[in-house]
């Protein structure tokens, strides 16, 4: 079987989406994780609320 693009390829395309999605939004990522532990994608509200032990500058994490 063959793929189309490799699976670092795919990851990013999913990164570049999920950017475009909180960008029409209006809200800011802060970062991506890959720990399996945690939030997937971290993103700056605009009231500065967060739910990680990062603190505010770790962001809100969302997407389990």
């Amino acid at each position: 079987m063959y793929w189309l693009f490799s699976l670092k390829e795919l990851l990013f395309l999913l990164q570049e989406r999920i950017k475009t999605v909180l960008d029409r939004a209006g809200l800011v990522l802060n970062h991506f994780e890959s720990d399996p532990r945690g939030y997937a994608v971290y993103i700056d509200l605009p009231d500065g609320s967060y739910n990680s032990f990062g603190g505010r500058e770790n962001g809100y994490g969302i997407g389990r």
